[in-house]
């Protein structure tokens, strides 16, 4: 494999006793892989091998081999072997802001702050323009791809600053999503390994398909993280100062306390670590082992300058 982690391979571990993967944390100048089982930070490399790496989205496959991401305004993906830049456009450099792609990369989706959505199916870039939309700031909202590639939901603000709309690319046809009557302003989707189940942030409320009806979750302040693979466990904020995660049979609720409000938050699928944070102070990431009675800050490598936007856990594996 090629250089990705301080010049070394990035490989897949687990979490000692805890039977989990790595989590990522991603801001906008640097991205670390963290261990929470020890707190160990490595930082990863950017495409072209520096230390900085600037990223506006950032993701990676279960088995860490396939890696798609924003770099420097371009758009890089990593095949297991090599870095290529990919040019949907035809431009080297682009004001690319958000992207996915399914677990074996052969599905990808990217857009432009300004306007331009693009897809890549069956080997072939092509921009794609969900029911005739040419003013939506495809790269200002959220992409998501279903882990087997068979689903992706699009979110967007209109140029003119006017509400957001989602829309589903499923089956080669392109539906718009709409879990409350309304406009709305929609902060945060995620989907299950299929598809068939998905998440979305709607004003303070939050909605999850569950392949066949909405359950409104009520307020919350974060987005909505599936936790498994089929989508039948998940967490979130409620109204900042506590974390909710469902296991699969039960909706738990760890009070945070009213030192700090948040609005990120991610767990395992184990639901035995949890991660918090807020994405306006990089001061504000707290980890806790279950019951979730202590929590512990923690900053990678004593790093204070970045504001981490994103707690990514690839929450679509087996």
């Amino acid at each position: 494999m090629s250089r990705l982690v301080n010049g070394g391979i990035l490989g897949r571990s687990i979490f000692p006793n805890l039977n989990e993967k790595y989590l990522y944390l991603i801001s906008y100048y640097k991205v670390y892989r963290v261990q929470l089982s020890n707190m160990s930070f490595i930082r990863i490399k950017s495409p072209t091998g520096a230390d900085t790496t600037s990223s506006s989205f950032f993701k990676a496959s279960p088995t860490e081999s396939k890696i798609f991401m924003n770099h420097n305004n371009g758009l890089w993906y990593f095949n297991g072997s090599v870095w290529a830049q990919q040019t949907p456009d035809g431009l080297v450099t682009h004001n690319w802001w958000a992207g996915d792609m399914s677990n074996d990369g052969s599905v990808r989706a990217a857009g432009w702050t300004t306007g331009r959505l693009w897809l890549y199916l069956n080997g072939v870039w092509a921009e794609h323009q969900p029911y005739g939309n040419v003013d939506m700031k495809w790269g200002a909202g959220t992409i998501v791809v279903s882990g087997d590639g068979s689903t992706i939901l699009v979110h967007a603000p209109t140029s003119a600053g006017g509400a957001s709309k989602i829309y589903m690319y499923k089956n080669s046809q392109w539906t718009q999503v709409i879990p409350v009557a309304g406009d709305q302003y929609f902060g945060g989707l995620d989907i299950n390994y299929d598809g068939s189940r998905y998440a979305i942030k709607a004003g303070n409320s939050g909605y999850i398909w569950n392949s066949s009806s909405w359950t409104n979750l009520g307020s919350i302040s974060s987005p909505i993280k599936f936790m498994d693979l089929v989508g039948t466990k998940y967490c979130f904020i409620y109204s900042y100062y506590t974390l909710k995660y469902f296991d699969g049979t039960t909706l738990n609720s760890v009070a945070l306390g009213s030192g700090d409000y948040y609005n990120l938050a991610i767990m395992n699928s184990a639901c035995t670590v949890a991660v918090i944070g807020r994405w306006s102070n990089n001061s504000a990431l707290r980890y806790s082992y279950a019951p979730f009675t202590t929590w512990t800050s923690f900053n990678p490598n004593g790093d204070t300058s970045s504001l981490y936007y994103e707690l990514l856990y690839t929450n679509k594996l087996t």
